[in-house]
């Protein structure tokens, strides 16, 4: 994920970025990380790490 951000603010082309990362398309990306965030909130809110 680090190297993700380290890339986007080097380049402004997507299609480097995209080339750089080798992950799909920049609107993959997103969606990806946008639902890794959601992933992060529901983590924290059933707090799996826990015994209860």
């Amino acid at each position: 994920m680090r190297h993700r951000l380290k890339v986007c603010p080097e380049e402004e082309d997507w299609g480097v970025i995209e080339k750089r990362l080798a992950c799909g398309k920049v609107e993959e990306l997103i969606e990806e990380a946008s639902d890794e965030l959601t992933l992060v909130g529901k983590m924290i809110e059933f707090d799996p790490c826990t015994d209860t």
